[in-house]
């Protein structure tokens, strides 16, 4: 039995109370909700089916059953045979274990017909929802267009771009999907668009005044510390004293406002900021202070005035007063109700095209559910289904599910698992405030009916990691900027024993300088390497030094040598960086997987086949027409797209190749003709075949799926193109049909999902790093984690929107004057921008959290920083709220913090001073570490001093073994040995006795004994593993090395375009390769005159297999002579005969070359035989020659030169055939003789 905390047991045995589980990272809550279901089974007796469990993910689900039938068995064993527990494991198959998504389908087919549904509907795939969702506004914007109503023309005018309408199109879609997370959709957006015919006195008490009024209090809270700042340094020793005074008196106002705001509303902050004046500085005369600290306090005056300037968002509304503001909002309210009614009419089409389909989404889930549940007769049945009702992960719920789950559960029976710190999906509408008015609501005590517990034990990491956690998120979440106060309730604490420690229990911070020393010489190389490059390279170096180190395992009980699969590299986002990162580590010898949604629709086999489909819907897209063309499909090559472009007129490709096809009459033409035959068979198989079925016609009938297997990363590349096979496959199970509909649904997923990445093709057990980004990696443990690339931006362009949306505050459009065609934002949309930023800030945090939380054994942090010593300074300065809330990056919030640190002298080592401000002490642990771009070649640096030692030693023997002897090392073989490179040491000229010269001694004798040595089979190195017949024949001729060079020769240069070359001369062996490939192909039933010969010459013309001008290269009186004499006509009448057939045949090497003794090695021959034919049971060898023949001595010659071929081709064919060899004939085509090998 497992050993549980108190709080754990608690959380198992609590009943008779809503129970709120607020589960830290690695707290053990899944171990928690198995065992308590478990105990309700065992000790309450309730039946399984009896629970309600919510999880996450389908996967979630699928583990939380295996968890519970495992328990189950066990508990089994444990208590013999229990007929109560066998029924719950019978029952487990139909228990509502599930996402809320599946639960909400079951009641929706259970209830259907309380809300009037088609019960046969279908999920619909996202992808088909989104292609209805392009139909459905493109209708509504025609027929809105149709009535030319003011306020569609209005709204049109405000909020598209200058030359069309996607933007407000995409507008709309935007806020259909948005308010879908509301219980209650239309009557929300109807009671925001109310908002803005409010007047100036409902102004003061809306939430847009209310949440403007506390970022401005934070804003000036950070304006006050700034002031404070510079105040201590006008009251140092040596400061400017004279400035104290200014100081003071804006510090004075600062407090005045911030009282305002705070107290009397945001009209009277309004009115409190415009008497504010900041004064012109008293003289601090030369001498009087230091001039540095009069710089410092004049530019942190300056931050101050800059801040006060942009105070409220920069807007007008803190200088200007409400009325203003409140008169924008007023006259948006007419276009915000025409947004409203767009909206709404979108949704009763889009719902009507669905129905249409027998489609639902998964919105219509969530809210068909809840439709259904305002009956109270369902909503009753379905609380008295279920006695107790689990959620898990509840932070990730959003205010539909949890009104959903409001309607089934009872009074005391729920039970809510999550952690707030861990909600990091707010961009998929989680609202991790539902969580959190719980956490502040619920109480901790054992009687209360809304109870609390505080699961803080982690059981996945090492003490120090967690000390380091606490110690960065103790100064860094509060409420005012984190959503939530990081206390001793919030922090975490060991569960495990640290009995099994490891080295340098340290967190890790890596920071890599963004620029350059200008004394610093670079390998240009280096130079142009991205930051992101740069960091990757340090990362990886890392690495390499990790791997070979020990951790213990748990598992096995022992230490272990660390390996590439226990390391992980967690990125923010992996679209632009895991590519470089993959590349730098693939190039550093590390094997790594990156687990990203990139570079699918990149894949060249993949918009291969793209642009095929593309082709065949529509032939005029150049673009794709050129890739299909110039791709293994087409096989067509550059001279071929010069010759057609060159040839046509058409400013389209499409055309050109038309032009040529109808004024051209060459081989080219004939491709081309058959090219398109091709695309013309497609087009008619593409009307009626299933997409999946007609994907694959593709593929086997242009013989492309077989041709990439053959490339580099077959395997690989084969799983893109099935990956495409099942997305047609998903695309046949949805309501579209035909080719048009899949490119748009192609088009649609390269759009909306960003891409899909690359098939998975890795393997469990591999042993590979991994990079993925931190959203990946919630809920997962890894030995090692390294958090990379913490010095990149923070995205906060979803505050830049025309028109934003808040889950509280509504909409906050711009303001947009039509006629001066100038915008300012509306107190609405400045309010929301402020809110929204600290919400993905906190955001932001809860991600570096879920990040830092992964790690078990050791904890690697990495980042990129512009300017370190500047940075530095910036991060000295006070840290508040308002100041860590001005963050760019993750580095801005660590930095700071670290700074304050004692382990972290590193840091404070960069500033121009001492910090003045005192240090936090910590029982955490940190290693700061600085790099540069000359880091990079480290390791080649590394190996340049090596080698320089080296030389060193071997320039002075003798004093290198004194001082080996001296230190009492005898390992003086390893000096030698490490490096392989030789040097005579020097004769020695003293006392033979002498112990050193002993010593050089026996290292001369083993230099001499290791480098002198000869490797026994040298001959072989010289021995092809292959050669061909013709190779071995040249060898025989003389003419050759009698031991062929293994070296290539270097290939003929590229030879011009044929378009440029005019008409082609073929040398001899040209023309003899060309009768050979006719007699290949010749039907040797319809030859009997030169006529026939013609004509079928003319078909292998058509069919591409010959070009016209090597057509006119063939002799047709050497052929006709060859098939019309005796030979011939043997071989006509041969009941079996076979032409242009290759073979390979094993032969020791020194039967066929020349200077070899005898041995085992052999070689491969390759050949291929022009002609043999059986008569009788027997072979009859033919082989045709166009050498030139004008004497009988060069006749002899021949003979001779080629006897070699014939006996290797006699040997070849008895041994593959088991037939006797009865006839050799070299047949001289240039004399029509038949000569006789004996």
């Amino acid at each position: 039995m497992p050993k549980w905390t108190a709080e754990q047991q608690a959380a198992i045995d609590a009943r008779g109370c809503n129970l709120l589980v607020a589960a830290a990272a690695g707290s053990g809550k899944t171990a928690v909700l198995v065992e308590r279901i478990l105990q309700l089974i065992i000790k309450d007796g309730v039946d399984l089916d009896r629970l309600l469990v919510v999880t996450f993910t389908n996967a979630a689900a699928g583990e939380m059953r295996e968890r519970i039938a495992s328990a189950l068995v066990k508990a089994i064993e444990l208590s013999g045979d229990s007929e109560h527990l066998r029924r719950q494991l019978n029952l487990l198959t139909k228990a509502s274990i599930s996402t809320l998504h599946s639960f909400c389908i079951r009641i929706i087919r259970k209830y259907f017909h309380v809300i009037d549904l088609d019960p046969g509907f279908r999920i619909g795939d996202e992808t088909e929802c989104s292609l209805l969702k392009l139909e459905v506004i493109e209708d509504l914007f025609e027929s809105e267009y149709g009535k030319a109503e003011d306020a569609f023309l209005g709204l049109v005018e405000r909020f598209s771009d200058n030359r069309q309408d996607v933007a407000l199109q995409e507008l709309v879609l935007r806020l259909h999907s948005f308010i879908q997370s509301k219980p209650f959709p239309q009557e929300w957006l109807e009671e925001r668009v109310q908002d803005f015919s409010m007047n100036i006195h409902q102004m003061e008490d809306s939430p847009w005044a209310k949440s403007l009024l506390s970022a401005i209090q934070m804003e000036i809270q950070g304006i006050i510390d700034l002031l404070q700042e510079a105040l201590g340094l006008c009251q140092r020793p040596d400061g400017p004293a004279a400035y104290g005074d200014n100081i003071l008196d804006d510090l004075r106002q600062m407090n005045a406002l911030l009282m305002s705001a705070a107290k009397a509303g945001l009209q009277a902050c309004s009115d409190v900021y415009k008497q504010i004046g900041f004064s012109r500085l008293n003289t601090c005369r030369k001498g009087e202070a230091d001039e540095d600290l009069k710089d410092r306090v004049k530019d942190l005056r300056n931050q101050a005035k800059e801040a006060f300037k942009k105070l409220g968002g920069g807007s007008s509304i803190l200088t200007k007063g409400l009325e203003q503001s409140v008169s924008q909002l007023n006259e948006l309210y007419p276009y915000m109700q025409c947004l409203c009614e767009l909206v709404l009419e979108f949704d009763l089409r889009f719902k009507a095209k669905k129905q249409e389909k027998g489609i639902i989404d998964f919105n219509d889930l969530e809210h068909y559910a809840l439709d259904i549940l305002q009956h109270e007769q369902v909503a009753e049945e379905l609380q008295d289904a279920y006695d107790y009702v689990f959620i898990d992960e509840y932070q990730d719920s959003n205010l539909v599910q949890d009104t959903i789950l409001g309607y089934i559960r009872g009074r005391d029976n729920m039970f809510m698992v999550g952690d707030v710190k861990q909600s990091i999906y707010r961009f998929r509408l989680a609202d991790p405030s539902i969580f959190l008015d719980k956490y502040g609501s619920y109480k901790t005590g054992e009687e209360q009916l809304d109870r609390r517990i505080d699961l803080n034990r982690n059981f996945r990491s090492r003490p120090y990691i967690l000390d380091g956690v606490n110690y960065l998120f103790e100064h860094l979440m509060s409420t005012q900027f984190g959503e939530l106060e990081y206390d001793d309730k919030a922090a975490l604490y060991p569960g495990l024993d640290d009995d099994h420690p490891i080295e340098n229990q340290q967190i890790e911070l890596h920071l890599v300088e963004k620029i350059v020393d200008e004394e610093e010489e670079l390998d240009p190389d280096i130079e142009d390497l991205s930051d992101v490059e740069v960091e990757a390279a340090i990362a990886a170096d890392r690495i390499q030094r990790l791997i070979g180190t020990e951790i213990y395992d748990a598992k096995k009980e022992e230490y272990r040598k660390i390996d590439y699969s226990d390391i992980v590299v967690l990125l923010r986002s992996t679209k632009m960086q895991a590519p470089v990162y993959q590349e730098v580590f693939t190039a550093k010898g590390i094997p790594v997987y990156a687990d990203s949604n990139t570079g699918y629709f990149e894949a060249q086999e993949v918009k291969t086949i793209v642009a095929l489909l593309k082709v065949i819907d529509n032939k005029l897209q150049d673009i794709p027409l050129l890739t299909v063309m110039r791709s293994p499909i087409g096989g067509f090559d550059a001279d071929d797209m010069i010759r057609i472009r060159t040839k046509g007129k058409g400013r389209m490709f499409y055309q050109a190749v038309h032009e040529y096809m109808n004024q051209q009459e060459d081989g080219l033409t004939q491709r081309l003709k058959a090219f398109y035959k091709k695309l013309e068979d497609w087009q008619k198989a593409a009307r009626y075949l299933p997409m999946e079925d007609f994907i694959w016609k593709l593929y086997s009938e242009s013989g492309y799926f077989a041709y990439v297997s053959a490339m580099p990363g077959g395997a690989q590349r084969q799983a893109n193109l099935q990956l495409l096979l099942e997305r047609a496959r998903q695309f046949q199970q949805t309501s579209i049909r035909g080719l048009f509909q899949f490119i748009r649904f192609i088009d649609s997923l390269q759009s909306n999902s960003g891409d899909m990445g690359v098939a998975k093709t890795l393997g469990e057990n591999e042993n590979v790093l991994i990079i993925t980004s931190i959203h990946k990696s919630k809920g997962l443990e890894f030995p090692i984690v390294m958090v990379s690339g913490l010095g990149k931006r923070f995205n906060l362009k979803d505050t830049n929107e025309s028109i934003l949306f808040h889950k509280d505050l509504g909409l906050g459009p711009k303001y947009v004057n039509p006629e001066t065609r100038q915008s300012c934002d509306t107190i609405a949309k400045t309010s929301m921008k402020q809110v929204i930023r600290l919400e993905s800030l906190s955001e932001e945090m809860r991600i570096l959290y879920v990040a830092m939380t992964r790690a078990k054994d050791r904890l690697i942090l990495t980042g990129s920083v512009r300017d370190l010593s500047g940075t530095a300074g910036k991060w000295a300065k006070p840290i508040s709220p308002y100041s860590l809330s001005r963050g760019l990056n993750y580095l801005d919030w660590i930095g700071p913090i670290l700074m304050r640190h004692p382990d972290c002298s590193a840091l404070r080592n960069l500033l121009d001073d001492d910090l003045d401000q005192p240090l936090w002490e910590h029982d955490s642990s940190w290693q700061v570490e600085f790099h540069g771009r000359g880091e990079v070649t480290a390791f080649h640096r590394e190996e340049a001093k090596t080698r320089n030692e080296f030389l060193a030693r071997l320039k002075n023997p003798e004093k290198t073994i004194s001082e080996i002897i001296q230190k009492g090392k005898r390992k003086t073989a390893a000096v030698v040995d490490d490096y392989k490179e030789t040097t005579e040491i020097r004769e020695l000229k003293i006392n033979e006795e002498d112990e050193v010269v002993k010593e050089a001694i026996r290292l001369r004798e083993m230099i001499d004994e290791r480098f002198s040595w000869d490797y026994p089979y040298g001959y072989a190195i010289n021995i092809p593993s292959k050669m061909t017949v013709t190779e071995i024949r040249k060898l025989g001729s003389g003419n050759e090395p009698s031991v062929p060079s293994l070296i290539n020769p270097s290939p003929s240069l590229r030879a011009r375009p044929r378009f440029l070359e005019g008409s082609k001369r073929f040398s001899a062996a040209e023309k003899g390769t060309i009768v050979h490939f006719i007699l290949q192909h010749l039907n040797l039933n319809k030859v009997v005159t030169k006529d026939d010969i013609l004509l079928q010459i003319e078909n292998m013309i058509k069919c591409e297999l010959l070009t016209e001008e090597e057509a006119q290269a063939a002799n047709m009186n050497q052929i006709l002579g060859f098939l019309n004499s005796e030979i011939g006509h043997r071989i006509r009448n041969a009941s079996r005969v076979h032409r242009e057939v290759p073979f390979n045949l094993r032969k020791k090497a020194h039967e066929l070359l020349d200077d070899l003794q005898p041995n085992e090695d052999t070689l491969l021959i390759q050949g291929v035989i022009d002609c043999f034919f059986e008569e009788e049971g027997e072979w009859i060898l033919v082989d045709y020659k166009t050498d030139y023949v004008n004497s009988g001595e060069k006749l002899l010659l021949l003979k001779e030169r080629y006897r070699i071929q014939m006996d290797l081709y006699s040997e070849a064919l008895e041994q593959i055939t088991g037939k006797p060899v009865k006839e050799r004939i070299l047949y001289l085509l240039s004399i029509n003789q038949a000569v006789q090998m004996r």
